[in-house]
């Protein structure tokens, strides 16, 4: 049966296969972050709730400066405000 299927399908079709699964599964997790995950009315950039790139390209293209951009989203959205990188962030001191 295994070799069945290893003679009808090949390494391309196998890689699309793989890849198509990978990109709808990342789609479905960004949906689900925005609309239906328990925190997707709270505040901030969509972008950070969605993925983590966000807080990469601050960490590493800004060389770090994603802590100043917390305070900064603080200024902006209020006291609290969500990022993916499993905290939520809450400025008590206002």
């Amino acid at each position: 049966m295994l070799g069945d299927l290893t003679e009808t399908w090949s390494f391309g079709q196998a890689a699309g296969t793989l890849a198509a699964i990978f990109v709808i599964y990342q789609i479905s997790q960004v949906i689900y972050r925005l609309f239906f995950s328990p925190i997707a009315n709270f505040p901030g950039p969509k972008l950070a709730a969605a993925t983590l790139w966000y807080e990469f390209y601050y960490d590493v293209i800004k060389q770090g400066r994603y802590e100043w951009k917390i305070k900064e989203l603080h200024e902006q959205y209020g006291a609290s405000l969500y990022s993916l990188s499993k905290f939520c962030y809450s400025n008590s001191n206002k």
